[in-house]
């Protein structure tokens, strides 16, 4: 009903979300929801959870979203890949457990997938779950800051002048 709601109401949705989720306990069976996550469900089936504690809390202060969130603290219900699996979950973390990194580039996942745990949602997941970290104080490492590229050439290394000329001569049509 609240999806609907928000399809005929777009600049109401805020108004929307705080009289229909913090009112008549309708946060509750979210929060219900995602204490029975359990390693025996799909990966999209937790990732909409999360997505939904997320659009729950950001209609209520953030005092009120500590505290309904706090329950959750003590369960394992962060998906992390720690294999080279390519879809699913390995296992459920807590989500104090701080040595789960995410992997905010593609070229990081690829890199260090089942060389440390990371967070098994996609970059696109991460993207509506910003609220949700932010207020439950998440202390995962976020690869892009954490991992520094140097790259070096190796071997011999062979000059193409005529190519390198060719380049040159159109380097005023070319823009950066």
């Amino acid at each position: 009903m609240l999806s609907h709601l928000e399809a005929e109401y777009p600049t109401c949705t805020t108004l929307l979300r705080s009289l229909l989720i913090t009112q008549d306990g309708a946060f509750a069976p979210v929060l219900a929801r995602a204490t029975s996550i359990s390693a025996s469900m799909e990966l999209c089936d937790i990732s909409r959870i999360f997505r939904d504690l997320d659009k729950g809390i950001r209609t209520m202060s953030r005092q009120n979203a500590l505290k309904s969130l706090r329950p959750l603290t003590s369960h394992r219900m962060v998906p992390v890949i720690n294999s080279q699996r390519a879809s699913g979950f390995d296992y459920l973390a807590q989500t104090s457990d701080t040595s789960v990194y995410i992997a905010d580039r593609s070229e990081l996942l690829e890199s260090f997938r089942g060389i440390v745990p990371l967070l098994a949602f996609t970059r696109e997941d991460l993207s509506e779950m910003q609220e949700l970290f932010s207020i439950m104080r998440v202390k995962w490492l976020r690869l892009q800051e954490v991992v520094r590229s140097d790259t070096s050439p190796r071997g011999q290394i062979n000059a193409h002048y005529d190519y390198t000329a060719r380049l040159r001569a159109r380097s005023d049509y070319l823009q950066s």
